[in-house]
């Protein structure tokens, strides 16, 4: 009503940027996060026009952190919370506004699981709530939060006094409130904790009870629904368990349809893994395996499978001056990533982090642009997505002779669905998530070592003693062996860390013989969800007019493109990047192979320009150059290739995804850690292999680690041969590996480094 009148009276004042910001914190607790940003950025517009870089526009600042940290974008959240702290120790220092500030970073350090940073944090805030509010509401959500980080320690003495002094405050100033009920919540696990079931119930009924009649189909609602499910598993009631974790999906789901992003769906998903993984014990507990495989596979990818389905949508209808925000954005975007790229290790060390926190900026910037951009667009209102697939919809998709091989990794244990079209088994393997990580690690070290592409593998004396191959076999293939020994290929779905494990080099061996491969029974690919993998097929071109073949080596490298070397640096150091005179060998070799048709770009016609342009015309695309694997922002990896006026050679994942259009049917990236990034819970690794699939191609070859150049050279063209032999990609690159297995004039290359970095993701044929 107040807005109605201002909107009248007073349009576009302070008053109004008040009232908006109001119904924006109604709006959040009520659980309606767009309508809660679209209220704060509204008023925050008005106060940055008529009060610019003040404590209103903090408050503002502070409202929409909170949006986007209830989300999971915790990259939006610390720029908007850490924008509103310097206001306030700049105009309001020792405040309570100061106060919220602190508190509010201490939650978004606890979420990126720095808990010694929010405890900190916690502590300076209620340092100065306690001095200027005692025994206030204020208080009590630092007092809440403080708890948490104890009963995150299982210091279960310490949290319930932490929370039961919250909801003493709460119940004498705000009975029936949700900050009751946020407590009510706290004490709940912290009976749980204790294996108190029945006080833990009791508690997490009241904060339903409460939620449900103020903030219906809120996250804060699904949170309680999921920790009563908790409790009714433990409590032997898996029935009424799956039920509460059904309701908590269901509005973790309507949450996610609200944000116009793909980005930013997958951010709330994986911000609460706890619900998939509940509803997934819940069906185990029944002994309901369709209903467990679908549990996962209705996570998995989706902001991948979401983003394909986006991929073609015709923007024409909306507001021009949107697509030229938009096209400003990625250019700025572009400029960003280019100089960053010509910054040289040494001389301009004090440039890197102000460019990465521009490029950071604007990737948060441009994935809530695309949020308003799909809200103004009717042909986005109109998108239906896919569904999640169930155990049939799989089983109906898997080619004959296909055995999928899905893996679940928990905390405690691991999980592997074996399924064919004709059947369904679920193997528990006794392997904790940090157990299977070192083993992971350490067999990679065995296999891999750390080498750039045209260096040699570490000596045999600096690896870890063999078996780690066979250890692994053992529990995680070995369950599943009489389905494997029946199958003509694998397709592996990988979990956590399994996404960088080679699983072609997991090995059986008879007393006193040489390891044997996986490899060598059958070939495989693998695919983060199966809903990626239907839609990356559907991008199957039979266009006739494409080139059979185009392919990038021996780059030109210049002084502006450094390989820079650390995990918190841009890409590896060690100088300029060296050209590799084998990619030209590669190319050149493959090109006759092929004849009529290939097409080669080599030295100062391998540029990144060429690529960008002319990648659309080619059935099959091939990059024989560095790969530039970026630790800290995955959509930096880049290829290296030549450097001219108008690019830098760097062509990035950020790149492909937004200005790389293909009709390829296959990419090869025979290139270094090209099938490395970011690892994600559900989106599984995020760097090139995503953009590439999502560029157009079903089916992309990436390596897991830095490759050699003789024998890289001479696995890509027995690849080639055997493709044009018409095998199909998964069997072409499994009989390339053979050769190089058994290469009598190359006895060292029987070692996995040379021959098994290299893997299929997507579509075999």
């Amino acid at each position: 009503r107040a807005l109605a009148i201002e909107s009248r009276v007073a349009p576009e004042s302070l008053g109004m940027a008040t009232t908006l910001d109001n119904l924006g914190v109604a709006a959040a607790c009520q659980g309606d996060a767009t309508a809660a940003e679209d209220f704060h950025r509204h008023a925050l517009a008005i106060r940055e026009r008529l009060a610019p870089e003040s404590l209103a526009v903090a408050s503002s600042l502070n409202n929409l952190g909170a949006v986007a940290l209830g989300r999971g974008d915790l990259d939006a959240a610390e720029l908007d919370h850490r924008h509103a702290l310097a206001i306030r120790e700049r105009l309001a220092p020792g405040s309570l506004d100061l106060a919220a500030s602190l508190h509010n970073l201490g939650l978004l350090a606890r979420n990126r699981g720095d808990l010694a940073a929010a405890e900190d944090l916690y502590r300076r805030a209620l340092a100065i709530k306690d001095r200027l509010a005692p025994d206030s509401l204020e208080v009590t959500s630092t007092l809440n939060n403080l708890g948490v980080i104890a009963c995150n320690r299982g210091d279960w003495a310490a949290a319930e006094g932490y929370h039961q002094r919250a909801l003493a405050i709460q119940d004498r100033l705000s009975p029936g409130s949700l900050d009751v009920a946020s407590s009510l919540g706290n004490l709940g696990r912290v009976a749980h904790g204790r294996g108190e079931i029945a006080a833990a119930e009791s508690y997490h009924r009241r904060a339903l009870a409460i939620k449900e009649r103020l903030a219906p189909g809120s996250l804060d609602l699904a949170l309680s629904l999921n920790n009563l499910g908790y409790v009714a598993l433990e409590d032997k009631r898996p029935a009424d368990a799956r039920r509460l974790f059904e309701r908590s999906v269901r509005i973790l789901e309507g949450q996610r349809r609200q944000i116009g992003s793909a980005n930013g769906r997958s951010l709330l998903n994986e911000q609460h893994e706890e619900k998939s993984n509940g509803l997934f014990e819940a069906c185990l507990a029944l002994g309901d395996v369709p209903g467990a495989y679908g549990a996962t596979e209705r996570f998995r990818g989706r902001g991948l499978v979401e983003a394909l389905a986006e991929r073609g949508t015709d923007l024409s209808d909306a507001p021009p001056e949107l697509l030229r925000r938009r096209d400003d954005l990625d250019n700025q975007r572009r400029i960003a990533y280019t100089s960053l790229g010509r910054c040289q290790p040494g001389a301009d060390d004090a440039r890197i982090e102000p460019l990465r926190a521009e490029i950071a900026r604007l990737a948060v910037e441009q994935r809530e642009f695309a949020a308003e951009l799909h809200r103004a667009s009717p042909k986005y209102a109109a998108l239906a997505y896919p569904e999640p697939l169930d155990l049939k919809a799989v089983q109906a998709t898997l080619d004959p002779g296909t055995l999928l091989l899905t893996y679940v990794v928990h905390a405690q244990e691991t999980f592997l669905f074996a399924i064919s079209r004709a059947s369904c088994k679920l193997h528990r393997i006794p392997l904790e998530a940090d157990e299977l990580r070192q083993k992971v690690t350490a067999h990679r070290t065995r296999a891999a070592g750390n080498r750039l592409r045209g260096e040699d593998p570490a000596p045999a004396s600096a690896e870890p003693p063999a078996g780690t191959g066979q250890a692994l076999y053992d529990l995680l293939l070995r369950p599943a062996k009489a389905d494997i020994n029946a199958s003509q290929r694998l397709l592996i779905c990988p979990d956590d860390v399994l996404h960088t494990l080679p699983f072609a080099t997991l090995a059986t061996r008879q007393p006193g013989a040489a390891e044997h491969y996986l490899m060598e029974d059958r070939s495989s690919h693998t695919i983060v969800s199966m809903g990626v993998y239907v839609e990356a097929r559907k991008a199957r071109n039979d266009a006739a007019d494409r080139k059979p073949w185009l392919g990038f080596g021996d780059p030109l490298y210049g002084p502006g493109q450094t390989a820079q070397r650390g995990d918190d640096s841009y890409v590896r150091r060690g100088g300029g990047l060296g050209r590799l005179p084998g990619t030209r060998t590669e190319v050149e070799g493959i090109a006759s192979l092929l004849g009529a048709g290939a097409v080669s770009r080599l030295d100062k016609d391998a540029t990144e320009t060429a690529a960008r342009t002319a990648t659309g015309t080619s059935r099959i695309l091939h990059f024989a150059c560095h790969g530039l694997l970026d630790n800290v922002d995955p959509f930096g990896s880049a290829l290296a290739l030549t450097a001219d006026q108008d690019n830098d050679g760097l062509l990035r994942a950020y790149e492909i995804l937004e200005h790389v259009r293909l009709k390829a049917d296959l990419v090869v990236l025979s290139a270094c850690e090209t099938g490395l990034g970011e690892q994600t819970r559900f989106e599984g690794v995020v760097g090139l292999t995503r953009a590439f699939i999502y560029a157009g191609t079903p089916s992309v070859v990436v390596s897991l680690w830095s490759v050699p150049d003789e024998s890289t050279t001479k696995l890509m063209t027995e690849f080639y041969r055997q493709l044009q032999a018409g095998k199909p990609k998964d069997e072409a690159l499994r009989q390339a590996q053979l050769v190089l297995l058994h290469d009598k004039d190359h006895p060292e290359w029987a070692r996995p480094f040379y021959w098994a970095a290299f893997e299929l993701v997507g579509d075999w044929r």
